[in-house]
């Protein structure tokens, strides 16, 4: 019996403490001084606390067929059309508390009309409880950065081309490259992107088309040459040391063959001697002891990269003494016909990225990029 008597008490104990304790909260709280509500969208109302503004100050010149700064109040009859436009009270509420709104010329309005009034644009128009929903404007559409652009290339086709060398820097606002409103898209990048795009497709997905030889002849009337009046019909006559040669576009890395049919008209005590050339370089140096009864085809083979390469065939040995009894022994030409390019006659192998594409032809052994239009369908 003690020892639940005790028990008894120590509860009793305890629920005094506890209401000793919420009595002095309670007290402490009563001491404080209240608290300001801020407002909430039930305290104000636009019939009642902006209209009667509108009709006091405002409908006097922002109203009628030709309202003051093209702006008319009239179309305000609730709270609904304001709210549709927003941007409107914004300047009203900026022009309020400016006291530039009505201007110094005008009465000015009575002051309760316009503390209502400026409530109601506070409420409505700023942060809080009954505030109007802030519109966020369009986001701009924004394109890749360089580096992005660049990881974009490498992740899709697992090739690390350096891409983002060969566009041009981006604009940076606030410190970031990364932002839609300062990544313009200006002809020059689209030029870049083009060009860009062209070297990914070679590098990536070469197809059949550049693993296929083609042959490019270009006759002598399609031939320049570095001599003046030295094309004569359907040849070109080097009647001095100098070149014939064109421009041509080659699709990729590789091997190529290089061929001129042409003939010497022979003098002096040796042949013609010509090269053959690819931009500065020589492929090959060559006597042309033909003429003009026999002509012959030449040929000389390199590695050549791809791009824009001028190919050329060079007269090495002029020789000219028109005072040789001889006239045959008195001047030594090279004649070309025509000039012409192969390639690439390299194997170019299945990069990894075609591998990777043509899933539908990973069974096709060796050569996945011959399936390639039949796969398309399944990869789209």
């Amino acid at each position: 019996m003690n020892v639940g008597s005790g028990s008894v008490r120590s509860g009793r104990r305890r629920r005094r403490v506890a209401c000793a304790l919420a009595l002095a909260a309670a007290s402490a709280l009563a001491a404080l001084p209240a608290i300001a509500r801020s407002p909430c969208g039930d305290d104000v109302d636009f019939a009642r606390d902006v209209l009667p503004l509108l009709k006091d100050s405002c409908l006097g010149c922002h109203a009628g067929p030709e309202p003051e700064a093209g702006l008319s109040f009239e179309s305000f009859a609730n709270e609904a059309d304001a709210r549709a436009r927003p941007g409107v009270w914004r300047k009203v509420r900026d022009k309020l508390h400016a006291g530039e709104m009505p201007p110094p010329s005008e009465p000015r309005p009575d002051g309760k009309l316009l503390a209502a009034a400026q409530r109601w644009l506070d409420v409505r128009l700023r942060a809080g409880p009954g505030a109007w929903p802030i519109d966020p404007g369009r986001v701009t559409i924004r394109r890749l950065n360089r580096v992005e652009f660049e990881n974009s290339v490498r992740d899709l086709f697992d090739t690390p081309l350096d891409v983002a060398a060969q566009l041009p820097p981006d604009d940076v606002g606030y410190g970031f490259d990364n932002m839609s409103d300062v990544l313009s898209v200006s002809p020059l990048l689209l030029e870049k992107y083009l060009a860009a795009a062209e070297r990914i497709a070679v590098a990536v997905l070469p197809g059949d088309e550049l693993r296929r030889a083609t042959v490019r002849r270009f006759e002598a009337e399609e031939i320049d040459a570095t001599l003046r009046d030295c094309r004569f019909g359907p040849i070109v006559n080097l009647y001095s040391e100098g070149e014939a040669f064109t421009t041509v576009d080659l699709p990729r890395d590789g091997d190529y063959a290089l061929r001129v049919r042409g003939f010497g008209q022979q003098a002096g005590p040796e042949p013609c001697r010509m090269a053959l050339r690819a931009g500065r370089r020589d492929l090959a140096q060559l006597e042309v002891a033909e003429t003009e009864e026999a002509p012959a085809t030449f040929e000389a083979r390199a590695r050549l990269s791809h791009g824009r390469q001028r190919i050329a065939v060079a007269f090495r040995n002029d020789y000219y003494h028109p005072e040789d009894p001889d006239p045959a022994q008195r001047d030594r030409n090279l004649v070309v016909d025509w000039l012409e390019i192969e390639g690439p006659l390299d194997e170019l192998p299945p990069t990894a990225s075609e591998r990777r594409i043509y899933v539908c032809a990973a069974s096709a052994g060796p050569a996945p990029h011959a399936h390639a239009r039949a796969c398309a369908p399944a990869i789209l």
